[in-house]
C-alpha cells in the first residue's frame, strides 16, 4: 500500500514516576493525516488524533515505549474519507486497545471484542484468543489471524 502522511505534534510531556527515570520517557500527542495512493482504487485520507508513549535508549535515541502499566499505546482515533467523497467513516486503532470503541472492547488488560460483534468481522479473532473453543478451532483461527491478507 502506498501511503504518505503528516504527524503534527501538539503536546509533549515527560513521565515523572518512580518506575521511569525523569526525562527518559514521556508521551507525544497531536494530529495525523495519512494519504493512500489514489491509484489503488477505493482509497482515501485518514485524519484524526494520536497519542504515543516514548522512551530514550542508552544512546539517547527515542524509541517506542512498551509499558505494562499503560492500557494501550500508539492510539489513533479519527476518520477515513474516500477520495471524492465528503462523508468519512470512523477508524480507530492502537496497540493493545482500540480507542473510543464503546462496548466493542470488553477486555480487561488488553483488547477483547464483545461476542455480540462476532458476526461483524470478529469471528476469527474471538475464536483465536477467547476461551471456550476446542484446540483445533483455536489453532485454525490463529493461523487465519496470522495471514497477511493486506499484502495480496
Amino acid at each position: 500500500m502506498c501511503i504518505s502522511g503528516i504527524y503534527r505534534i501538539k503536546e509533549s510531556y515527560y513521565i515523572k514516576s518512580l518506575e521511569y527515570f525523569a526525562g527518559q520517557s514521556g508521551l507525544i500527542a497531536g494530529n495525523y493525516t495519512f494519504y493512500e495512493s489514489p491509484d489503488l482504487g477505493h482509497s482515501g485520507v485518514f485524519k484524526g488524533k494520536f497519542v504515543t508513549y516514548w522512551t530514550k535508549n542508552e544512546k539517547g535515541d527515542f524509541e517506542y515505549m512498551e509499558l505494562p502499566a499503560i492500557d494501550g499505546n500508539n492510539q489513533f482515533s479519527g476518520t477515513w474519507t474516500e477520495y471524492g467523497k465528503t462523508k468519512g467513516i470512523i477508524t480507530n486503532w492502537g496497540d493493545s486497545r482500540i480507542p473510543n470503541s464503546g462496548d466493542l472492547d470488553i477486555g480487561t488488560s488488553e483488547f477483547g471484542p464483545n461476542r455480540k460483534y462476532q458476526k461483524y468481522g470478529w469471528d476469527s479473532f474471538i475464536k483465536a484468543y477467547s476461551d471456550g473453543f476446542d484446540k483445533e478451532t483455536t489453532e485454525k483461527a490463529r493461523q487465519n489471524e496470522l495471514t497477511e491478507w493486506w499484502k495480496d
